[in-house]
């Protein structure tokens, strides 16, 4: 009966070993098996969508570069390497009306600093729109563009373009008005050594100049154009305080 009895209780050992390897066995699978489906649901697929995310911005940014490039070489082109200079000058004014007389148009206006009293012309319409109370702006616009081009083919002269705007019956007071002129000069001479030029302007006169920067003047030659740009703009408007 011992026998039995201890070959039963191996018997048992053994059983409950082979379960237990069976038991371990199965959990490392099911680990494994879940350990897969992350790969290959979520890792893969975002690991995916990152290198597309990368990939396309990439290409955006080589995108852009090109454009920049592109517009690099079409200023190039328009303007090869001859100087271009822009000047900007820009002023804002704010006024409130302290008063106003319909009768005689006197207008006395308040800034920050300061009061006048303006007698307003009859081209200003709408005048009786205007009562105490009301703000006037004011924007003022300079430009002044310096450019060398290439003179085949073209002569000193000059143009004026001007442009006048405002306010319809019935509104407040306002105006646009703006002036474009365009000079063009022909480069008679060129002095390195002395730093100097000689421009001819539309009536043949020939003046001489300084140069500011010595290296514009070297990639300047005899028979190129200085064009010259002066535009101005002013606005003017009448707004009721909100």
């Amino acid at each position: 009966m011992k026998s039995l009895r201890t070959a039963t209780s191996i018997a048992t050992l053994l059983a409950l070993g082979v379960l237990t390897a069976c038991s371990e066995q199965n959990e490392t699978s099911s680990v494994e098996q879940a350990q897969e489906t992350v790969e290959k649901e979520v890792v893969e697929p975002t690991a995916q969508a990152v290198e597309e995310a990368e990939a396309a911005v990439a290409q955006a940014a080589a995108e852009v570069e090109a454009e920049m490039e592109e517009a690099e070489a079409e200023m190039d082109a328009a303007y090869g390497e001859k100087p271009f200079i822009v000047l900007t000058e820009e002023a804002e004014l704010s006024a409130t009306v302290v008063s106003i007389d319909q009768e005689s148009r006197e207008v006395t206006l308040a800034t920050a600093d300061q009061e006048m009293t303006l007698v307003i012309g009859e081209q200003v319409q709408n005048l009786d729109q205007v009562q105490k109370g009301d703000e006037v702006l004011a924007a003022y616009t300079e430009q002044l563009t310096l450019e060398l081009i290439d003179g085949e083919g073209l002569d000193a002269g000059e143009g004026l373009l001007e442009i006048a705007e405002r306010a319809e019956q019935g509104q407040l007071p306002g105006m646009l008005a703006g002036k474009t002129q365009v000079r063009v000069f022909m480069v008679e001479a060129i002095d390195l050594e002395d730093n100097t030029f000689k421009l001819r302007n539309v009536e043949g006169q020939v003046r001489e100049f300084v140069a500011r920067n010595p290296a514009n003047l070297k990639a300047a030659q005899v028979g190129d154009a200085l064009v010259a740009t002066i535009s101005s703009m002013v606005a003017v408007e009448v707004v009721h305080p909100e």
